[in-house]
């Protein structure tokens, strides 16, 4: 209980100046359309330079459960964009997969 206490009380806080404006990494904001907190998604990614925001309609905040099959898309899209998703080899004929061949 007192981990959640503590969670609201930073969360009230404002954010250091400056703080999403420093983010250099690839970024990506996943929000489901029925979200309590969905307005402000699009405020965020104003605020992060390069950041991609993608919605899943109908979801709620729980987004990665309740549309899993979109969230899956968005994210492994998101990540072969940036070379951040494993290449998977494809089986050929014989059994041996390229990278063996």
């Amino acid at each position: 209980m007192q981990t959640i206490l503590y969670q609201f009380k930073a969360l009230q806080k404002p954010d250091p100046d400056g703080h999403h404006e420093r983010i250099a990494c690839p970024t990506i904001i996943l929000t489901g359309s029925e979200d309590g907190t969905h307005q402000s998604a699009f405020a965020l990614k104003a605020r992060i330079p390069n950041c991609e925001l993608k919605v899943l309609p109908g979801a709620g905040h729980a987004c990665q459960m309740e549309q899993p099959w979109l969230f899956d898309r968005f994210m492994i899209e998101f990540l072969a964009k940036h070379g951040l998703f494993p290449a998977v080899s494809k089986p050929t004929m014989g059994g041996k997969n390229r990278s063996e061949s």
